[in-house]
């Protein structure tokens, strides 16, 4: 990576200096999603993307990239390795991507966080005229910050307490993975089986109490009567739904399922009424 070379030809719409959040593949030991911005281009080809200097995951880690700027794009790769910019910057090596227009689908402007469709059982509760009131819902969308949520019962309420029923796989796959890069190591297989069922029960215990403000109500008429659809945001970031948004897109790339999926697929209240 020598200064004076010429500007390195980027695929559109990316460019030096593009802005990007990174999110990893559940890898706690990597931290939560980070910005970013594109430094340079490797000779290999790969991303150079200025990093803190103790994020160094290994080599193969799987992440997704969301770009910032006014070219919107995503798209899926992973990490090469880390190095020094002229021997100073950290920088994040990271897979250039295939050609990404078709990758790039507009994001609405109010979001802050890239967001993907799902279709996850969930249980609303909030405060009633004092008492707590809850109902099962669907969750159309989600991203790190907000979510969608439709319900048959209208919240009487502008703040609501969200838990969600996470996919099992998701549920295994973070919990392996925390074991094997932060846990101890076990030669006991009673032990490690023992383990891994509380590492399990700890991450869906993250997601089962998610505070969130009501944005919008649309109501929706529909034979059995109205449905909700609620605009949700959450008071803080929530690291572990950065995660399974990403664990989301993955499961629908590999599928071959577009975003087009979220809008022709309702989300099936019948089945949680």
């Amino acid at each position: 990576m020598k200064p004076g070379r010429r500007t390195p030809d980027l695929p559109d719409p990316l460019r030096l200096g593009t802005r990007f959040l990174l999110s990893f593949e559940g890898t706690e030991a990597t931290g939560p999603p980070y910005h970013g911005r594109l430094q340079d281009l490797g000779a290999d080809g790969s991303l150079c993307i200025d990093a803190p200097a103790h994020y160094q995951p290994r080599r193969g880690t799987l992440v997704t990239l969301h770009s910032l700027d006014t070219a919107k794009c995503h798209f899926a790769s992973e990490v090469i390795g880390y190095n020094r910019l002229q021997g100073r910057l950290p920088v994040l090596l990271v897979k250039p991507p295939r050609p990404i227009e078709a990758q790039a689908p507009p994001r609405p402007p109010a979001r802050s966080a890239f967001r993907i469709a799902a279709c996850l059982r969930a249980e609303a509760t909030w405060l009633e005229e004092e008492k707590k009131a809850a109902a099962p819902g669907v969750l159309a969308n989600l991203s790190g910050g907000g979510a969608q949520l439709f319900l048959w019962r209208r919240p009487a309420a502008s703040q609501l307490a969200l838990e969600m029923a996470l996919p099992q796989e998701f549920v295994e796959a973070a919990a392996r993975r925390h074991l094997t890069r932060n846990g101890p190591t076990l030669t006991s297989t009673a032990l490690f089986r023992e383990l891994f069922r509380n590492t399990c029960e700890r991450i869906r215990h993250s997601f089962a109490a998610v505070n969130t403000h009501i944005v919008h109500v649309e109501t929706r008429q529909t034979p059995q009567g109205p449905v909700y659809g609620i605009s949700l945001a959450f008071t803080a970031p929530h690291e572990g739904c950065f995660r399974l948004v990403s664990y989301l897109e993955r499961q629908a790339i590999r599928k071959g399922v577009t975003r087009d999926f979220g809008a022709a697929a309702t989300p099936g209240l019948a089945k949680v009424a």
